[in-house]
C-alpha cells in the first residue's frame, strides 16, 4: 500500500495546481469548441476524443478512435478502408478539426495525414491550447472556418 501511494505521489497526478489547470484549460477548449461548431461537426485528430460528448457531436465515423485514422499501424486493423472513411469525414465539412501536435503515433499513415492536412490548409481560424495529462503537456491546436477546398 505504502509503495503504490508513493508512485501515485510521485506521478503527479495529486498535483493540485496541474489539476486545477489543466481542468481551466480543458473547459476553455470546449467553450472554444461549442462556438465554433455550432452544427456540432468536430473531428478530433488525436486525443482527446472524449472531446466529441463534452461538445455534443456524434463521432463522424464508426472510427471513433482517431488512431484507426492515423496511425499506420492501425491500417487494416478495423476492417474499414481509412482513406475512404476519412474521405467521407472530410466531405461532411467538419466546422473544427482538432489536432494534436505532434500526433502521438509513429509512423503516421501518409495518405489520410494527408488529406487532413489538405484541408486544415483551408482553413482561417487556429488557437493552440495546452492539456495537461499524466504525460506532461498535451498540445491541441483547433483548426476552423474552413472553406471547401474544391472552391477554393
Amino acid at each position: 500500500m505504502a509503495i503504490s501511494a508513493a508512485f501515485i505521489w510521485s506521478s503527479g497526478e495529486l498535483n493540485i495546481v496541474h489539476r486545477a489547470e489543466s481542468r481551466a484549460e480543458s473547459e476553455r477548449l470546449v467553450s472554444y469548441l461549442q462556438e465554433e461548431t455550432p452544427n456540432h461537426r468536430l473531428l478530433v485528430w488525436g486525443f482527446p476524443s472524449y472531446l466529441y460528448v463534452l461538445v455534443g457531436a456524434k463521432p463522424p465515423s464508426v472510427l471513433a478512435f482517431p488512431p484507426h485514422l492515423f496511425d499506420a499501424p492501425e491500417a487494416g486493423s478495423s476492417g474499414h478502408d481509412e482513406v475512404a472513411e476519412v474521405r467521407k469525414i472530410l466531405a461532411q465539412r467538419p466546422e473544427a478539426i482538432v489536432v494534436q501536435e505532434p500526433l502521438p503515433a509513429g509512423p503516421v499513415n501518409l495518405h489520410t495525414t494527408a488529406l487532413v492536412d489538405a484541408y486544415l490548409r483551408s482553413c482561417r481560424r487556429m488557437r493552440s491550447f495546452t492539456l495537461l495529462d499524466h504525460s506532461g503537456p498535451q498540445m491541441q491546436r483547433v483548426y476552423s472556418r474552413c472553406s471547401d477546398p474544391k472552391q477554393s
